[in-house]
């Protein structure tokens, strides 16, 4: 087991029912990591902070395409 898997071990999830729970944890997340400077800090974590934004900003635009196309 690697050291991620530990920190998630004891976590509990909930499932997300609603596309705005689902945009409001993505921009979270994106809120969360707007204020690193991937120039600062290792390859590996300027990696995993461009995933972040890359998977919120893909489920955003997801979830707010299918809003649309339910409500046009």
């Amino acid at each position: 087991m690697t050291e991620e898997e530990d920190i998630f071990e004891n976590m509990e999830f909930e499932a997300a029912d609603t596309r705005y729970e689902i945009i409001s944890m993505c921009n979270q997340a994106l809120n969360s990591v707007e204020c690193f400077d991937t120039g600062m800090i290792s390859k590996e974590d300027a990696f995993k902070i461009k995933e972040i934004r890359r998977k919120s900003l893909a489920l955003i635009d997801l979830h707010i395409g299918m809003m649309y196309d339910e409500n046009f």
